[in-house]
């Protein structure tokens, strides 16, 4: 089964099962259940095994495409798509990075018959500071013996393996640890125990717990790659998670929003229309505007694990560190629409309470969007010093970048733990110009449109200038901040790429458009206001509506 025939087979059954409906969804979130009659019907489709190697060791299937699956699974309920999916896709991605083909064809046949892995990397006492990490995995004959326990574990109690961290040497440094990929059904009962299940806010459905060994033994084949490699592997594999999983949460948002615009549409205050009122238009204007912009980031994330796989270090963190964030900024905006009935756990808006609760998750789990933010520090003095070195090939690479047509594959050992400087997408601003002459000479765009776009593309220049020339030293807050003025650039970047080289995209060819979000972003980046252009605001609420109406209630 390929991609396209599993998205066909996800909206049937979207379509047609109860299980998907928001009063089933909302019944098992209030018990806190998983729900199982969803996963049979997930199972069917045979989704798990979309994560399976080739031949080659190398993913079966394209990213970007993954990406859009995923995403269209979370749109109903993002709980659903964490448990039944997305952490045995976030343990399957260190098995594709450091496994070898026995435990690729282990992880493969797992994934054929729909067994959950869990990863278990925290420990709650550390946080995301896995050298601190204490559960260790002594080495002895034939295998080692864990010692210690690992907590918030999604589906621990029900996973046919588990891709483990463990301490492997009692030094300090970076070969401490290593990681594991154990079956579950071979630890000895008497040598380990569940623990206690945990409560959490949103996502109440998973299974969230933990699990305790005492001399536990695992036999050598368990562990994955070298031993003493587990942050090396780590980092890379989070290259691959923090790329895609940003995109794949915005399924959610995307029922966030048509909730949102369904209400306005259909609500009547002060005797006219929701959308009368000029404060709720711009609040659902701006609200799409960050969602566009973050769109854009993720879609170049996606690809660029084909096409830029040297540089994920970079984009991948760059991505988990913008998109969630700004994301719950979207949410807040859209509950300023909803008025009270956004606080409602029953009623036509009970799905985005769920919604509210359900998206911290994608900043706070498997590694924080602060810590992103904090890996980029150390990367960007070289990228920005290199911004004005000629780069060979620009042109032909922005076309692999962001042309949906052009296919390339990908393999995890083109990753790389720094990206040595390089920077594809803030170096497309010295194309961006080039390409918007063209369109002028070939009568795309009006002389005058494209006047007005090359004079957003000079102001766009000009801040990534001054981005390029900032210092700063890693431990001081003005590196955050540096951080969060790359973010938006990055993000407009994106965007300009996708709006010249990708005919799909919402928009495409809409001059107007592209300069608002631009316009939208050098706000964000001076700290001041934005007020949409009217005929701008019209257009993005009219296709807000029309979203709405095609994925219905």
């Amino acid at each position: 089964m390929n991609i396209t025939e599993a998205m066909h087979q996800l909206r049937d059954l979207q379509a047609r099962s109860p299980s998907l409906r928001p009063a089933f969804i909302l019944a098992l979130d209030e018990a806190a259940e998983l729900n199982q009659a969803a996963e049979a019907g997930l199972d069917a489709i045979g989704i798990p095994s979309l994560l399976a190697t080739d031949e080659s060791g190398q993913p079966a299937v394209a990213m970007p495409e993954l990406m859009r699956l995923l995403r269209t699974l979370c749109e109903r309920d993002l709980g659903l798509g964490l448990g039944y999916i997305l952490t045995t896709f976030m343990a399957a991605t260190n098995v594709w990075v450091a496994g070898s083909s026995e435990q690729k064809a282990q992880c493969n046949a797992l994934l054929a018959a729909g067994k959950k892995i869990s990863i278990a990397y925290h420990e709650l006492e550390h946080g995301n500071d896995f050298a601190a990490n204490e559960l260790t995995a002594q080495p002895v004959p034939g295998g080692y013996l864990l010692q210690g326990r690992k907590q918030v574990i999604n589906n621990i109690g029900r996973a046919g393996a588990v891709v483990l961290q463990a301490r492997t040497s009692p030094e300090q440094g970076m070969r401490t640890h290593s990681l594991f990929l154990v079956d579950t059904q071979l630890l000895a009962s008497e040598q380990h125990h569940k623990l206690p299940r945990f409560a959490t806010q949103g996502v109440r459905g998973c299974q969230i717990s933990g699990i305790e060994f005492e001399a536990c033994f695992i036999p050598d084949a368990c562990l994955l790659g070298k031993e003493g490699f587990a942050f090396s592997y780590a980092l890379t594999a989070f290259q691959i998670t923090r790329a895609l999983l940003p995109g794949i949460s915005l399924g959610t948002i995307d029922s966030a929003l048509a909730i949102t615009a369904r209400y306005a549409s259909q609500r009547t205050l002060y005797g006219n229309n929701l959308l009368t009122i000029p404060n709720v238009r711009a609040e659902l204007t701006l609200a799409w505007l960050d969602y566009a912009l973050c769109d854009n980031l993720s879609y170049v994330a996606a690809r660029g694990l084909h096409t830029v796989p040297a540089e994920m270090s970079v984009l991948g963190s760059l991505c988990k560190a913008q998109v969630p964030l700004r994301m719950r900024t979207v949410l807040k905006k859209l509950a300023l629409v909803l008025g009270s009935r956004h606080y409602l756990r029953e009623g036509e808006a009970a799905l985005f309470e769920k919604i509210m609760r359900d998206y911290p998750v994608v900043s706070l789990g498997h590694a924080s969007s602060f810590t992103c933010q904090a890996s980029l520090i150390p990367q960007l003095p070289l990228i920005f010093k290199r911004f004005n070195t000629p780069r060979e090939d620009l042109q032909q690479s922005l076309i692999l970048l962001f042309s949906p047509q052009v296919k390339h594959a990908f393999t995890t050992g083109a990753l790389k733990l720094t990206s040595s400087g390089k920077d594809l997408l803030l170096h497309s601003i010295h194309y961006w110009p080039e390409h918007v002459g063209a369109l002028m000479r070939s009568q795309s765009i009006s002389q005058p449109d494209g006047d007005l776009l090359l004079q957003r593309l000079g102001m766009l220049h000009s801040h990534c200038v001054q981005l390029s020339e900032t210092t700063f030293a890693a431990d001081e807050y003005q590196a955050f901040e540096t951080v969060q003025r790359y973010a938006w650039i990055q993000s407009a970047l994106a965007t300009v790429g996708r709006w010249c080289l990708d005919s799909t995209s919402p928009f495409a060819g809409d001059v107007n458009y592209l300069v608002t979000c631009l316009d939208f972003v050098f706000s964000q980046l001076r700290h001041c206001p934005f007020y949409p252009d009217p005929k701008v605001e019209g257009n993005i609420l009219a296709y807000l509506q029309s979203r709405s109406e095609a994925r219905g209630g």
